[in-house]
Order: structure tokens, then C-alpha cells, then sequence
């Protein structure tokens, strides 16, 4: 007896049962492999059965199957600003149904505290449109509490190609027992006439060095500046900056490490 899976397109994977089937139900198992051990590909196809008998009679059967795609696991991995994975989070356990959106809890704020009874907070959404929340404890896969700094969260499709659905960043900022320091920044609101904006910080220690990014409402680069080792002081020069509202991210470093992180608001009225 002879068993052929043909595709819509013809090709067609053989099986053949070398010896005698006696009467009675049989079953011939078809693992969804083509000749060559490899996977075939998801949708319809035909099995058509061969008989021989001993005189020479041939009868054939077919049937029509539909091979489906593999159950793919999805995830949510999470990655440092050095491109590190920290952390992965199956959400088989989060949704029945495949995900097709992440999304933060707070779409205006992309900063969160983590540690106990906090954490970043997720929104999921599932193909029947229906939204899920999750939180990350800010942990990594070693049980370790992250270090302030950007991060990017991606939902992944984990099949045969690893698919990146999509892809947010956020921010985790310095929690409750993490070292921290006091910042000062003026003149704020920045006038038409002022030249330097200064940074004040109280707390850094002598072994870390600030460094001050600002940001316009837009989310790009306006400035940067840095202090030197154990500098109170952040001084920048101000630039054909437009009237508006700028967000300031203040990093206290110990070398490449960013220890404690602090947002501040300036005002630019020209």
C-alpha cells in the first residue's frame, strides 16, 4: 500500500507500507513532514491511499486535510540600553489568544518607579481586540532589580523565524532605596537675554559625574551636557531653543552605569 500527501501545487510526499494489512481499521501515521524530513508548509492537502491487491487490481482513496500553523509562543522580551536581555515573559500564561499589541499603561508618561508595589505597566492587546494588563516588577530573569536607564520591551512571535511584532521604549527611574540626589535648574523659565542654563545637584557623590539631557515636547535631542567626577554643577548653553515646555533628564553616572536618574520641567519663554 501506498500513501501520497499531494499540494495544491502537485507535489506530493510518498509513504509506502512494505507487507500485508489484514482486515480491519489500520492507521498509517503522516508526521506533516515532506520527503526530506522538513516541515511542510501550513494549508490544504489531499492524502490519496493506493491499494494493490495480489492479482493486480489497484484501488485509490483520497481525502482532503488541512495542515495548520505550529502553536507559536510569544513573549515579551525586554532589553537594556547595551542591548542586554533582562528579562522574558511568556504570556501564554497572560492570554489564550495570540497578542498583537503592546502599549504602555500611560501613553503621556514613559517613566516608572520599580520595586515593591510598583513596576511598568503594560497594556496588551489580544487579536479579538480584547486588552490585557501586565506588570514587570523592573527584576531581571536572575531575581535582581534592574539599575535606572532606558529599556525597550518587544512582543515576539518565537516560531522557526522570530518575528518582532513591535517594539516600545521606557524609562526606569530610581526607586525608593536606590541613591538619589536633590536638582536645582535655572533660570527657569529661560528668558530671551540668558545664555547658560545650570544645573544644581545636591547628593552626587564624589565617585559620579551628572549628565543632562533636554528634550522638547517632541521627544527629540535639543542639548546635552555632562559634569566632571564628583560636580555639583551642569552648566549648558542655550540655543536657538523655541518658546515652549522641555523635559530635562538628569543622570548621575558611575562610569557607564546610570545609578539614579531625575526628570525635571524647564520652561522656555523667548
Amino acid at each position: 500500500m501506498n500513501s501520497t500527501t499531494l499540494s495544491p501545487g502537485g507535489t506530493g510526499v510518498s509513504i509506502s507500507f512494505g507487507g500485508e494489512i489484514s482486515g480491519g481499521a489500520t492507521s498509517l501515521v503522516w508526521l506533516g513532514n515532506n520527503d526530506n524530513g522538513q516541515p511542510v508548509s501550513p494549508g490544504s492537502y489531499t492524502i490519496q491511499v493506493t491499494q494493490t491487491d495480489p492479482f493486480g487490481a489497484v484501488q485509490s482513496w483520497t481525502k482532503a486535510i488541512t495542515v495548520m500553523p505550529a502553536a507559536v509562543t510569544q513573549s515579551l522580551d525586554i532589553y537594556n540600553s547595551a542591548g542586554e536581555l533582562v528579562d522574558q515573559i511568556n504570556t501564554s500564561s497572560i492570554s489564550t489568544l495570540p497578542l498583537s499589541d503592546v502599549a504602555l499603561n500611560n501613553p503621556s508618561n514613559s517613566a516608572f518607579v520599580v520595586g515593591t508595589g510598583a513596576g511598568v505597566k503594560f497594556v496588551l492587546h489580544n487579536t479579538s481586540g480584547a486588552q490585557v494588563l501586565e506588570t514587570w516588577n523592573g527584576k531581571s530573569s536572575t531575581g535582581q532589580t534592574v539599575a535606572p536607564g532606558t529599556y525597550i520591551v518587544q512582543l515576539v512571535d518565537n516560531g522557526p523565524s522570530r518575528t518582532v511584532l513591535i517594539s516600545k521604549s521606557f524609562t526606569v527611574l530610581d526607586g525608593a532605596g536606590a541613591p538619589s540626589f536633590d536638582v536645582i535648574a535655572g533660570p527657569n523659565p529661560v528668558g530671551p537675554s540668558d545664555k547658560e542654563l545650570v544645573f544644581s545637584l545636591n547628593g552626587i557623590q564624589s565617585v559620579e559625574f551628572a549628565s543632562v539631557e533636554l528634550y522638547n515636547v517632541a521627544g527629540e535631542l535639543i542639548a546635552s551636557g555632562s559634569g566632571s567626577l564628583g560636580s555639583n554643577r551642569v552648566v549648558m548653553k542655550v540655543g536657538n531653543w523655541s518658546s515652549g515646555i522641555y523635559v530635562a533628564i538628569i543622570n548621575a553616572n558611575q562610569g557607564m552605569v546610570v545609578i539614579s536618574r531625575k526628570i525635571y520641567k524647564i520652561a522656555v519663554n523667548r
